[in-house]
């Protein structure tokens, strides 16, 4: 899928970014249809007769490695709200876009 310049005004209003720099946003609009075009390919795969899979975690405890070694990547849910501009309880606060 191409991305437009319509589209990509659209994506950066409700997103709450600007994009002045022509380069920027013709670099961004290249990686957002690359983005789409790979996920694309996932609609060719045949995924009939396989049941959804549903996964959650504990969010109070890292995930592990198939090896065992602690993924040090990804964030605990409260250090991800702690650098929220905004939060409700246990969730990050945004502006309503629909």
């Amino acid at each position: 899928m191409k991305i437009t310049d319509k589209t990509l005004d659209t994506l950066l209003e409700l997103s709450g970014l600007v994009v002045k720099d022509k380069k920027e946003r013709e670099a961004l609009k290249k990686q957002l249809s690359e983005t789409l075009s790979y996920v694309e390919n996932l609609e060719e795969i045949d995924t009939e007769g396989v049941e959804p899979a549903y996964f959650s975690s504990d969010e109070n405890k890292n995930q592990f490695f198939e090896d065992g070694e602690e993924n040090k990547r990804g964030l605990l849910r409260e250090e991800a709200l702690k650098l929220a501009a905004e939060r409700y309880k246990k969730f990050f606060k945004v502006k309503r876009i629909l």
